[in-house]
């Protein structure tokens, strides 16, 4: 697993969606399954389940690179098989 260096604590992250593992979820145009994840040092954080958003799950940052580009996204099981996305404000779905 590579670790990348970045400025921690100056992200702001928006929710991207949730999904099932089997099924294909994009960010920014990729498939983020059909991909490898690269793990980053920005510290985790908590962020709300986004359909019940009393919940609360540790969310790891990640990246994926394709073609030249960055695809940055944090994620987090929040229940057997569902992941919940969030994407930098900067990025968009």
């Amino acid at each position: 697993m590579c670790v990348i260096e970045i400025e921690t604590n100056k992200l702001d992250w928006k929710v991207a969606g949730i999904t099932a593992e089997s099924s294909s979820f994009r960010i920014q145009g990729i498939d983020v399954w059909e991909h490898k994840w690269h793990k980053m040092s920005l510290k985790t954080f908590n962020a709300p389940h986004p359909q019940y958003p009393n919940q609360m799950h540790l969310m790891t940052p990640y990246y994926i690179d394709y073609k030249g580009n960055r695809i940055v996204f944090a994620v987090s099981e929040v229940s057997a098989n569902v992941y919940s996305f969030y994407v930098p404000e900067s990025i968009n779905k």
